[in-house]
């Protein structure tokens, strides 16, 4: 049996999980349904970002993010409002992440350096020894070269802006394509400058 996860993500700092299929069991494989916001522009998409850049990806490793259960009784600002979190056994709301590694190559808008590391987190890896994916997700894979839209925190692993909306395969004569075949934004990197400039 399948077990499902939904949770809404307007950055992965505040996701929040709530079951959706019931009878889950600790043998169940595990899928996490993701709400990202959605962007009509690469302008809109570049708003969103604290942080565009080029950047190779190195290794990755698994960690578990623990999404904060009091986001406030406003429903506008908190999407997640009376959702279920599954937990651990001590009730704690837990969502499955991997996290790369990844050298910065080239900056386009925020404070970052050139040749500099950083980390970048996707839902996704195990809970309770148990694989857990993504719907619709888009791994990254070490050795490739990505554009990225980010949200960066300061004491956490960065946010691709809206999920794999924000991931563009870097090839090796600068051209992109998006990772996400859904991904109806078409950009070049001088297309990028150029709405950066504006």
């Amino acid at each position: 049996m399948k077990c499902i996860y939904r949770y809404s993500a307007t950055a992965m700092v505040a996701a929040v999980v709530a079951l959706v299929a019931a009878g889950c069991s600790a043998s169940a494989s595990s899928e996490i349904v993701a709400d990202y916001p959605s962007y009509a522009t690469s302008e809109q998409l570049a708003e969103a970002s604290s942080l565009i850049a080029t950047v190779t990806v190195g290794e990755s490793r698994q960690d578990i993010l623990y999404p904060s259960k009091d986001q406030g009784d406003d429903p506008q600002t908190n999407p997640e409002l009376g959702a279920e979190m599954p937990g651990n056994d001590t009730g704690e709301a837990r969502v499955p992440i991997i996290v790369w590694s990844a050298t910065i190559d080239s900056v386009y808008y925020g404070e970052a350096t050139s040749g500099a590391t950083i980390e970048i987190k996707k839902v996704g890896g195990e809970l309770d020894g148990q694989p857990v994916i993504e719907r619709d997700g888009v791994p990254l894979v070490q050795g490739q070269k990505y554009l990225l839209f980010l949200e960066t925190y300061p004491d956490a692993a960065a946010s691709i802006v809206a999920g794999t909306q924000g991931q563009y395969l870097l090839h090796s004569d600068g051209s992109l394509t998006a990772a996400d075949p859904d991904n109806d934004i078409s950009l070049t990197l001088d297309e990028l400058n150029k709405a950066l400039k504006l």
